[in-house]
């Protein structure tokens, strides 16, 4: 079922729910009125029947109430209704002993009060003595008057309900178009979206939940979109760093068959090093879609924090001094342990440190902090580069991704170690960020 038509059909459910409610409780409210109305009436004649038959009865018994009231209502005995015809009110005396001594149309006369459908009566009181009970039935135009209103009312309603129909039927259809318009135009994106239409996207009109829904597409368009950019340069990368080992190879080899080189031992050193260069980046590639596909495995240990830490720290004492940089670590004490996987943590310090001695000018700063807080460990690499341009930030982490200054291929690495560094991180549970001023140096933290 159709949007449109869920909302029309809501509309006219709450159109009808309100007349039969609204109905319901006006017919409620003017039947209890007129009964209310009825009751004082006859109440307040009553009483007034009451003084007027006490009257009469003082006069001359039951029998002179009788031809009081026959008098009062234009009747005879046995005779025509009077001018108030079969309107005319209806009063009936019982005397103690439950007899009928009085009835202004005659029918009841004699007869047993009992065997009589009589209600409410009124005990007539004399001097303190009870003389009989009085059953007074007002004008049945007050019934009449009730019906004929309450017919009107019901009648009202049903046209009003009509009406009530008629509208919701039109705001529905109304509402709906305006309601849906951006759901689909949406929809008029998505049916169109696909690998080679990414750049689409919804218009964001409104603040409601379809300008929320738009507004999500358009994320989800756009980290497709990065995405798809991002896989064909990961492409284009992997290509690239595969091609340049192997066209050095393949020169080289192709010069030794030649005999144009010897294979002395720098040709076959520098053979070497770009075998070491391709498998490394192999590797690399298999160990980021292991951790990517969460099959990258784990096994955390038990590990003293200041001895793991100097360990790591230990072979870049030598390239600071020889790139004349200054190296400092702030460990935790002697005896400290924490529970990780050491050949991962390492592998992200060293990717860490690595990243940051490559991009220190001699006269610089690397700085490894590590600290235990709150039951999480803490690690922070600080160096004073050229710092990482703010537009680069959000993708430093990205496979291949190289920013215009910090991370190009003049620099050497194959682009994978901060890629690498963070799927090892939250295979661990924790996070690792980046934060950078350009000119000034970056700082790397990572907790687990």
């Amino acid at each position: 079922m159709k949007i449109t038509v869920k909302i029309i059909a809501a509309l006219l459910i709450v159109a009808v729910l309100s007349v039969l409610v609204t109905s319901f409780f006006a017919v409620k409210e003017i039947s209890d009125s007129f009964d209310f109305y009825v009751k004082q009436n006859v109440s307040a004649r009553a009483n007034v029947m009451l003084s007027y038959i006490g009257e009469l009865y003082i006069a001359g018994g039951w029998e002179a109430v009788q031809a009081g009231l026959q008098m009062a209502h234009g009747r005879r005995a046995g005779g025509p209704r009077g001018p108030g015809g079969p309107r005319q009110e209806r009063i009936i005396i019982t005397a103690p002993d439950g007899t009928v001594v009085v009835d202004n149309n005659w029918e009841y006369l004699g007869q047993k009060e009992k065997d009589l459908p009589l209600k409410n009566g009124q005990e007539i009181y004399l001097n303190g003595q009870k003389i009989g009970t009085l059953y007074y039935q007002p004008f049945t135009v007050y019934g009449l008057l009730e019906e004929s209103f309450i017919s009107s009312v019901k009648k009202a309603n049903f046209f009003g309900g009509l009406l009530a129909v008629a509208v919701a039927l039109v705001l529905g259809f109304f509402l709906s178009q305006r309601l849906l318009a951006p759901l689909k135009a949406l929809i008029a994106v998505v049916a169109k979206f696909s690998s080679k239409n990414l750049h689409l996207r919804a218009p964001e009109t409104s603040n409601d939940e379809f300008g929320e829904l738009a507004r999500a597409f358009n994320r989800m368009a756009e980290a497709l979109e990065r995405n798809e950019k991002l896989r064909r340069q990961m492409i284009a990368d992997i290509a690239h760093e595969l091609r340049t080992p192997l066209s050095i190879l393949q020169g080289n080899f192709e010069l030794l068959l030649e005999k144009v080189i010897e294979a002395d031992e720098e040709t076959l050193h520098s053979l070497a090093e770009e075998v070491k260069r391709l498998s490394r980046l192999v590797e690399e590639l298999r160990e980021l879609s292991l951790a990517e596909a969460g099959e990258l495995k784990i096994l955390p240990v038990e590990v003293d924090v200041n001895q793991f830490f100097s360990e790591v720290a230990a072979p870049f004492t030598s390239l600071a001094e020889a790139k004349s940089i200054s190296f400092e670590t702030t460990l935790p004490g002697k005896g400290k342990k924490y529970t990780f996987d050491p050949d991962r943590i390492k592998q992200v310090v060293y990717n860490l440190l690595t990243n940051a001695f490559q991009y220190t000018g001699e006269g610089g700063k690397v700085k490894l902090e590590v600290k235990l807080l709150h039951r999480k460990l803490l690690i922070e690499v600080t160096d004073t580069g050229p710092g990482i341009p703010p537009e680069d930030l959000p993708y430093i982490f990205e496979r291949f991704y190289r920013g215009e200054k910090s991370r190009s291929r003049a620099t050497g690495g194959s682009g994978l170690g901060l890629a690498i560094a963070k799927s090892l991180v939250e295979a661990h549970g924790g996070k690792i960020w980046v934060e950078s001023t350009e000119g000034q140096g970056t700082t790397f933290k990572v907790v687990i």
